[in-house]
């Protein structure tokens, strides 16, 4: 006999049941004749005969039994692994799973973004459960995978339910108009195993009779059986109207249940309503340890999961990986292909497209937007525009609503969006896409900083012509991504030459260390070469020279050292330093790029270059 057989034929878990089952069939029967009173005096003669004849209740010990352990067989199924497209294969779950913190409160509720809440280790999370609970996280935080961690204890410890019900909202079918018209508990019946034969000509017209009798039946023979509902993905209902009846559902749940309980698991902004006798968590972001952990469970090997973990670690896309799905999919390309991509920007592109849309095409989501034309495409030009706004012209990681407020106001016409609807369209942002969230009662900010500055940089590298320099000097970390994301890098650095002047210090010191991080792939145009010969003599300031000798050995800067030393001649050779010299200079200086006419280079990088060629 298998475990599911043994869990459903036990004494106990029967008694249960039956005793369930005769609680709905005594409801029923009392219910029963309150309707067809109501009936008798509502419809005509022969109406209310077929009302009669064709209003029953079909519920049996057996049949309920059937159900449940088709359901719990589904769930056992579902919650031994973990799948991703980027995976060799699935993971069990036990062997990737990591313990992970949760805020005691939303972090919306929180005044501000610093406020600290207090947390809860997810291990913990079970031991209590003398309230519901609601879960909430972002795309990616890991909501899934916690809910099926969760099945697995309450199904092999001891606890006070005696058995899960599971739904998994993602997988129901939301074309049965049942399900639009009467919401949660009739899904619960359907998946319970009752059967309520109501006329169907007859329901609009006998509308809250049905809905009480299908709440009533749900909450007596949860009440009745003691289980613990698990309901996975709220916000992965597609439609708005179903979503708002199920939210409503769910406060009659909390208001009503007794032996029974309830966790479900929600995007942030997408279960609005305050239950009572519920507790509320949020999950938090991956700490150093957990990061470490997780890594540690994907790559067997201690030396290449270190070698991971130290990659990632430096990285500049780090922030990122604070997220179980984005971190989860890199091991899984490290473990395929031993390496994971080797160009930041790459990162970043993945895991926008992650968020946007990759992760719900694989399991089958469709998010309604409220918008026409708000579609994938349209929501990245938005949000580049959007992080250009508020990096540039705030200067801000964190906003609050005046801030979202101000900046759409002047860019909303561009994506033809309505004029005063700023706040909703965050909100669909943050529940379709996770990508910007609330971080407090009325604070905002994107998921991760890296994310804000490669959205914003996409949005300058798509100008049609270089940003001005006050843009430039004051998003020096967006510049030297947007110089990657440009199939022509060395462009960037002929403005450089023309207006070096106008740039300050820090500008550079930002610059060049986040260049070195981006990993850029230069042309042979020999702009970036003569950009760093010029400053490194003219300026005492050595990060010129630092800079130039690591994106020498990091990068293919080398490919343009050739047809440096074919525009320009030697011109003399001295003690520690040799002199060069542009070979036409008949050319104007506009039209050779405002390259210097004379270029000197000290003796230990001549030589450098001189190994290169």
């Amino acid at each position: 006999m298998n475990e599911i057989e043994t869990i459903f034929t036990q004494a106990l878990i029967k008694s249960f049941i039956e005793k369930g089952v005769k609680s709905v069939s005594s409801l029923f029967e009392t219910q029963m004749k309150k309707v067809n009173i109501i009936a008798k005096k509502k419809l005509e003669n022969d109406d209310y005969r077929y009302f009669r004849d064709n209003y029953d209740l079909e519920i049996s010990e057996n049949e309920v039994l059937k159900h449940l352990k088709s359901n719990y067989e589904a769930a056992q199924t579902w919650s031994n692994e973990v799948n991703f497209s980027t995976a060799i294969s699935s993971k069990k779950l036990n062997n990737i799973f990591v313990d992970i913190d949760l805020h005691l409160s939303p972090i919306k509720t929180r005044f501000d973004s610093e406020e600290l809440t207090r947390t809860i280790n997810s291990k913990n999370l079970i031991k209590d459960f003398t309230k519901n609970k609601i879960v909430y996280g972002g795309a990616g935080a890991g909501k899934t995978t916690l809910i099926k961690k969760i099945f697995k204890e309450v199904t092999q410890k001891n606890n006070d339910f005696s058995f899960p019900v599971v739904i998994r909202f993602r997988e129901l079918n939301y074309e049965n108009e049942n399900y639009k018209k009467h919401g949660l508990f009739k899904i619960l019946v359907d998946l319970i195993g009752i059967n309520i034969a109501f006329p169907e000509r007859f329901i609009e017209d006998f509308s809250s009779e049905y809905d009480y009798i299908l709440k009533n039946t749900v909450i007596n023979f949860f009440n009745d059986c003691e289980v613990l509902l698990i309901a996975d993905g709220f916000d992965e209902i597609p439609d708005n109207s179903i979503k708002k009846r199920i939210e409503r559902d769910f406060n009659s749940l909390a208001l009503e249940l007794k032996g029974s309980r309830f966790i479900l698991t929600s995007r942030s902004n997408d279960f609005q309503l305050l239950l009572p006798n519920t507790n509320v968590y949020e999950i938090c972001s991956l700490n150093d340890q957990q990061i470490k952990l997780l890594i540690g469970k994907w790559i067997s090997s201690k030396k290449k999961s270190k070698e991971l973990y130290d990659k990632i670690k430096s990285s500049p896309y780090y922030d990122t990986t604070m997220r179980p799905l984005t971190l989860s999919h890199l091991c899984a390309i490290y473990e395929r292909k031993q390496t994971i991509p080797p160009k930041p920007r790459y990162i970043y592109d993945f895991v926008l497209n992650l968020l946007l849309e990759a992760w719900d095409q694989q399991r089958s989501i469709v998010r309604q937007s409220d918008y026409a034309d708000f579609y994938i495409e349209k929501k990245k030009e938005f949000l580049g525009h959007l992080s250009f706004w508020l990096s540039f012209q705030l200067g801000k990681n964190v906003f609050d609503g005046d801030d979202i407020r101000k900046c759409y106001k002047k860019i909303h016409r561009s994506h033809n969006l309505p004029t005063s609807q700023a706040k909703k369209v965050v909100i669909e942002l943050e529940n379709h896409t996770g990508i910007f969230i609330q971080t407090g009662f009325n604070s905002f900010q994107f998921s991760h900083k890296s994310l804000q500055e490669f959205l914003t940089a996409k949005y300058l590298s798509a100008l049609p012509r270089i940003p001005d320099i006050e843009v430039l000097n004051k998003l020096p970390n967006e510049t030297a991504i947007m110089v990657c994301l440009s199939s022509n890098p060395n462009y960037y650095f002929q403005e450089f030459n023309q207006y070096f002047k106008h740039y300050n210090e820090q500008f550079w010191h930002v610059f060049f260390n986040r260049l070195i991080d981006e990993k850029p792939d230069f042309t042979e145009n020999p702009g970036v070469l003569i950009f760093f010969i010029n400053n490194m003599w003219e300026n005492e300031n050595s990060i010129f020279q630092k800079i130039f000798l690591v994106l020498l050995a990091q990068t293919n800067l080398k490919v343009s050292i050739k047809q440096f030393f074919e525009i320009y001649d030697l011109n003399g050779t001295y003690a520690d330093y040799t002199s060069f010299i542009f070979k036409d200079l008949k050319i104007p200086i506009m039209e050779r790029n405002y390259y210097p006419a004379k270029l000197h280079i000290d003796s230990e990088t001549y030589k450098i270059l001189k190994n290169y060629t």
